[in-house]
């Protein structure tokens, strides 16, 4: 099996799953308890939140979420008949709760914020939510420039970063200064799904609102009894995904360029790669023209090869992508673009079994192209 829908969800990493076993026979009391048991899980989680801001290199509050899709509903409900600006080109988690409420924001040809034209809604807006890194097409975002921009222009305005598809991706050098929250996810970074978590600067705290109410956990933000193993996990997955050198990006760069390259080889002209040059390292999305994506996909799955078309939480839409639509693209060629994303230590063996997979895939669906 050959598994690249990394930006979909990851495994668990073997030192994580480790940890989260080893939690769930140990710490099954509750860290919300006054007893001693529970007060060691309290101590236990706090450190945690001190590493993650350690290892993010950023101030505030760790609050610990279901999801990130979660923590950024968590925001986003502050700002009800507010003006709230983001783009389309964004995962549905930044769009749906706002909808009818959305300014959209410029962007160009490959989904990032042109500032120069989006410095109107820019000056006006109460919060702006954006993406870091794009789920679909792996856009980076030129995340510092375009926050020191919004905080010239507009200083009281609430910036929000959704940074999922960062880590293990793209080094993680977000200045502290240029958010006022950013939410996490743990499935994506190789810990268990249900545990994501918000960094929120500490100014924000009292004037939060929770989603949902009981005993005021999480600072009163997040009521219901939080889980010591996902905390643990996470927090592990965490500190490895935010200790990749350098090296290790480059490594993945090259392995990226490897599957164009691969791509383009046996696609020939067919194969269009728009997001080549400004794409995180570990995403890669391409168009096959005339081919249908899920002819494609399950053309792969049939040899054991799993790639996505879009991102997971778009799946169920089988109408238009809105994220491709807002880039210009037509309903047949949103429908032929494909998303490949992989993690660390891919090996020279599985870009073989790619190739010829691949290869073989194309042998049998060449004929329907249209």
């Amino acid at each position: 099996m050959l598994y690249l829908d990394y930006a979909a969800t990851a495994p668990l990493l073997p030192s994580v799953k480790d940890i989260y076993i080893r939690s769930l026979d140990e710490d099954f009391a509750n860290p919300h308890a006054s007893h001693s048991l529970g007060r060691r899980l309290s101590t236990e989680v706090d450190l945690i939140r001190k590493e993650i801001l350690q290892d993010l290199k950023l101030s505030g509050q760790v609050i610990f979420t279901g999801s990130a899709t979660e923590s950024n509903n968590l925001v986003l409900s502050q700002f009800a008949q507010k003006k709230v600006v983001t783009s389309l080109v964004y995962h549905p988690s930044l769009l749906n709760r706002v909808r009818d409420e959305i300014s959209k924001l410029s962007v160009n040809d490959i989904g990032q914020i042109d500032i120069e034209k989006s410095e109107e809604l820019i000056c006006q807006a109460e919060l702006i939510s954006l993406q870091w890194v794009n789920n679909q097409f792996g856009t980076i975002e030129n995340i510092n420039e375009v926050c020191e921009f919004i905080r010239s222009k507009n200083s009281e305005c609430w910036i929000h970063i959704d940074a999922v598809q960062v880590l293990g991706k793209t080094p993680f050098n977000l200045k502290d200064d240029n958010f006022d929250s950013l939410s996490l996810s743990g499935h994506k970074i190789g810990a268990p799904k249900g545990i994501g978590c918000l960094i929120l600067k500490e100014k924000h705290l009292e004037k939060m609102n929770p989603l949902f109410y009981g005993g005021n956990q999480e600072f009163g933000l997040r009521s219901s009894t939080l889980s010591t193993p996902l905390v643990k996990a996470f927090g592990q997955a965490l500190k490895l995904s935010a200790s990749l050198t350098e090296e290790y990006f480059q490594s993945a760069r090259e392995n990226r360029q490897k599957i164009i390259q691969i791509l383009k080889n046996v696609f020939k002209e067919k194969a269009g790669f728009p997001f080549e040059e400004r794409s995180c390292s570990n995403i890669v999305g391409f168009f096959i023209k005339g081919l249908s994506s899920d002819v494609f996909m399950r053309c792969m799955e049939e040899r054991n090869v799993y790639l996505s078309s879009s991102s997971a939480c778009s799946s169920k839409n089988k109408k238009e992508n809105l994220a491709l639509k807002e880039l210009g693209y037509d309903l047949k060629m949103q429908k032929s673009f494909i998303r490949l994303s992989f993690g660390q230590n891919l090996a020279e063996e599985e870009l073989e079994l790619l190739e010829e997979s691949l290869e073989k895939a194309w042998e049998d669906i060449e004929f329907l192209i249209s």
